[in-house]
């Protein structure tokens, strides 16, 4: 069995016709019937049924198609690969995320990515959720990181042919002024903030954060009084340090504004999930890598969090 043998059963179990899959591969269809014989003697199966008007797939058949497209497809994209090596040329991979305080989740997977694949180029474009969605369908990014709510987006993702894998979960705390009477509470309940102020990210650029926000105060018996709103996050950050009002903010900022501000867990569970969003159909087999690594430590990470708290 050799390549040849895979193109040309491929080329047969996509037209399911001889003669169409023949002229298809420029060549006569009596070798196409013996290549396709030899595959089956080779492999000791039946992988076609034929008859004077049809041709189907076994169910053999059509398990070893799908095996021998991957096989095809990775065998092009290592041949492509070892092409751009061999002309020193460099494959960018563009990835969009949503703002800085996520970067530093970035570092684990990306190490170990530059070392398999040191000739991949990264490129990073900071994007709110729905426009890293809307990118990724338009082929602007390779990948995102988002907080959408995949679930009531299944619909969606599926009809654009788009890959959601859980990458990040951080828990929601209470963002302080350092003075303020609650910043010297270990925990937190919702029910303690119902007379605070509160600051929060512009909803028609981030509702999945806003909606968050409102949901969470809905859910322990009153509406938040917002009193101000930013347009990225540090934005929001800097009106907690200075005391116009209270954040409830992912866990994650804690690495960049814990000397401005305290951080209290909440009493309630409550997550922040970053989703690691992909095409299925993008042929880049350092994509596949790269996600396959992002997913893989970061789930590590994700269970070790857990088993911490």
């Amino acid at each position: 069995m050799d390549l040849r043998h895979l193109r040309y059963f491929v080329a047969v179990a996509e037209e399911l016709h001889f003669g169409r899959a023949a002229r298809r591969l420029n060549i006569s269809q009596p070798p196409l019937s013996q290549r396709i014989q030899d595959l089956e003697a080779d492999l000791g199966l039946t992988l076609l049924q034929r008859d004077k008007r049809n041709v189907r797939l076994t169910p053999a058949g059509e398990f070893f198609y799908h095996r021998a497209q991957s096989i095809l497809r990775a065998t092009e994209s290592a041949k492509q690969e070892v092409q751009r090596i061999a002309r020193d040329e460099r494959e960018t991979l563009i990835l969009g995320y949503m703002s800085a305080v996520m970067l530093g989740e970035f570092p684990p997977f990306l190490k170990v990515f530059h070392r398999q694949y040191p000739h991949v180029e990264l490129k990073f474009v900071q994007m709110r959720s729905n426009e890293q969605l809307e990118a990724l369908i338009e082929g602007r990014i390779d990948a995102g990181f988002v907080d959408l709510s995949v679930q009531a987006m299944s619909a969606r993702l599926m009809a654009e042919q788009i890959q959601a894998g859980l990458i990040l979960r951080e828990k929601v705390c209470v963002a302080l002024p350092k003075e303020h009477p609650l910043a010297s509470r270990r925990k937190i309940s919702l029910q303690d903030l119902e007379t605070e102020r509160f600051v929060a990210l512009e909803r028609h650029l981030f509702p999945s954060h806003y909606d968050r926000l409102v949901n969470l105060c809905e859910q322990a018996g009153f509406n938040p009084n917002i009193v101000a709103f930013g347009d990225q996050t540090p934005t929001v950050m800097v009106y907690v340090a200075c005391g116009v009002g209270i954040y409830l903010a992912p866990e994650l900022v804690k690495h960049s504004w814990q000397r401005y501000v305290t951080l209290v867990p909440l009493e309630e569970e409550a997550v922040v999930e970053v989703h690691m969003i992909t095409r299925e159909n993008n042929p880049s087999e350092s994509l596949k890598k790269l996600r396959g690594l992002a997913l893989k430590i970061q789930q590590e990470a994700i269970i070790t969090r857990g088993s911490g708290s």
